[in-house]
């Protein structure tokens, strides 16, 4: 999406859906990185490259209810 960013997408997709589970997927994994997109409100992190069964395990997670 031109000019805008993930969190950028976040906050738009907050402010008029509080429960929609967001995943945010980034290839800096460092503890200090997921624990901020953790206190920023996403529900769960993926690093890349992508993990097919993290990828499963998480979708099983949020919408298999």
């Amino acid at each position: 999406m031109p000019n805008l960013d993930d969190y950028g997408a976040f906050e738009k997709i907050r402010k008029f859906n509080k429960t929609l589970p967001i995943i945010a997927q980034s290839s800096y994994s460092f503890p200090e990185e997921v624990e901020k997109i953790k206190q920023l409100g996403f529900n769960d992190f993926i690093s890349k490259p992508l993990d097919k069964e993290r990828l499963y395990e998480l979708v099983k997670k949020y919408f298999n209810k």
